[in-house]
């Protein structure tokens, strides 16, 4: 498949589900914009072999307003190729999302690594290039953000090297609001550093070009 022709089945099939009826602390979640952004941005550096990293993975089948992270991905490197690390610290949630995964697509060759403990600890841990990180570990309290947004600093603090090895890869956190968010310290990093802000909507997208 071309980039072209998957970019218009992504939107063709899950603009609906990832962008209409679904809100949190009355703002709407458009999660269809950021995966857009994402997927497009690969897409445009190059053609296969992926390497995608996520913290925190999908717990329960077609459960769209936690955004389906896992399959999306898989699904991707179904296309194109590649490898998808996942990081949980929950084995149940590690074993719920490969039977999802297995079930949606029983033919697939794509390695799944599935990675067990603290995503800060075991990030640390991945010494390969990668193309995309996505920080969705820690659920945000919006009545208390600050263990949220403090984890997924720390989280950015353990792939520095990952960065480092990779050729302007993405970084993507979830769960983002006006005023807080997941992402919020690794935004304000990101423009205190000159990175490139790609999107910065309810999932907040960075490429990493210094």
């Amino acid at each position: 498949m071309q980039a072209k022709e998957y970019l218009k089945y992504f939107e063709d099939n899950y603009k609906q589900p990832l962008s209409e009826g679904l809100y949190s602390r009355g703002q709407r979640v458009d999660r269809f914009s950021g995966f857009k952004i994402i997927f497009e941005s690969l897409l445009f550096k190059k053609s296969n072999n992926f390497v995608i990293v996520e913290t925190g993975c999908q717990r329960q089948e077609n459960d769209w307003g936690a955004g389906q992270s896992s399959l999306l991905f898989y699904e991707f490197l179904n296309f194109f190729d590649g490898k998808l690390i996942s990081l949980d610290n929950n084995i149940f949630h590690l074993n719920r999302s490969k039977k999802i995964l297995r079930k949606k697509f029983p033919w697939s060759t794509v390695p799944l690594v599935q990675m067990l403990g603290d995503s800060v600890t075991k990030l640390k841990k991945i010494e390969a290039p990668v193309d995309l990180v996505y920080l969705d570990s820690y659920d945000l309290d919006p009545s208390n953000p600050e263990p949220s947004m403090a984890h997924h600093l720390k989280e950015l603090g353990s792939i520095k090297e990952i960065l480092r090895q990779s050729i302007e890869p993405l970084i993507a956190i979830d769960d983002n609001f006006t005023d807080v968010g997941k992402g919020k310290y690794v935004l304000d990093w990101a423009r205190k550093t000159g990175q490139k802000v790609l999107y910065n909507g309810y999932q907040i997208v960075i490429q990493i070009i210094s």
